[in-house]
């Protein structure tokens, strides 16, 4: 019977997916049903959530409503478990998840002189050579992901955020490589990876991206292209030459202002 225990990560929980890698990096997916099979989850107290087996290594569908009542966050270990010969839930296989310990203490993270880890890894890598002081705080990128996801048109005209047969919209788009940012789309059907370079070297940000785009190449597009586009607050030169070397790969700043007006134009 396959079973599994992981730790939940930042991204599944702010995301609402589930990653079927165990906390020591082994997949299981390939011991759960196919992707796209309808899933039924079962919790502890026998509550059952609707759910989506996704590609090859992830569990999508309506999890929010498993993670608000289950009171999962980052840190918390679960077991999932999956038995071949238990009847479906109509047409839906039957996946078992319940919490195994409380939330584990995570440190707090700073807003600045810090690296972060947007793709659901434990730590930044080993041979990174400097720590990148994140350009904005974190609120503030937030709040530009909704303003971006919302008026996705203005990084290009006729460009619309993607949305899959699923109903998972391109803001925050879980992959088996880590979140996309924005997932968009064009009028011709070509996708655009969209990335905020926040707090991660040139190095670190094109590697991440390029990533997401052979995920999207391979899963998502078929026979449609992929492009990259990376927004960054600062100029970065080494960033500069690591985006010309990939014609797919575009690079833009953005400025963000705060005007303060006299109190007779109030």
């Amino acid at each position: 019977m396959p079973t599994l225990q992981r730790t939940i990560n930042a991204s599944e929980a702010k995301s609402c997916y589930l990653n079927l890698t165990d906390d020591a990096g082994r997949t299981h997916g390939h011991l759960f049903p196919a992707g796209g099979t309808p899933l039924t989850i079962i919790d502890q107290s026998g509550r059952r959530t609707l759910a989506t087996k996704h590609n090859s290594n992830q569990i999508w569908g309506n999890l929010r409503t498993w993670f608000e009542n289950n009171g999962i966050t980052p840190g918390t270990r679960i077991e999932i478990q999956f038995d071949p010969g238990e009847l479906p839930d109509g047409e839906r296989r039957i996946v078992r998840i319940k919490r195994v310990s409380e939330v584990l203490a995570t440190p707090a993270i700073p807003l600045a002189n810090s690296v972060s880890a947007d793709d659901g890894s434990a730590a930044s890598p080993a041979n990174e050579s400097e720590a990148i002081a994140t350009e904005l705080p974190l609120s503030i990128e937030r709040q530009l992901e909704d303003f971006l996801a919302a008026n996705i048109s203005l990084l290009e005209p006729g460009l619309q955020l993607y949305s899959n047969s699923e109903g998972q919209q391109g803001r925050q788009y879980p992959t088996d490589v880590g979140v996309i940012d924005l997932l968009a789309i064009r009028p011709n059907g070509d996708f655009l990876v969209v990335e905020l370079k926040r707090g991660r070297s040139s190095d670190a940000v094109v590697g991440q991206i390029s990533r997401y785009m052979g995920w999207i190449a391979r899963h998502v597009a078929d026979s449609h292209q992929v492009f990259g586009l990376i927004l960054t607050y600062e100029r970065d030169e080494s960033l500069r030459y690591a985006v010309y070397a990939n014609p797919a790969l575009k690079l833009k700043r953005f400025r963000l202002r705060l005007d303060i007006l006299p109190e007779e134009e109030v």
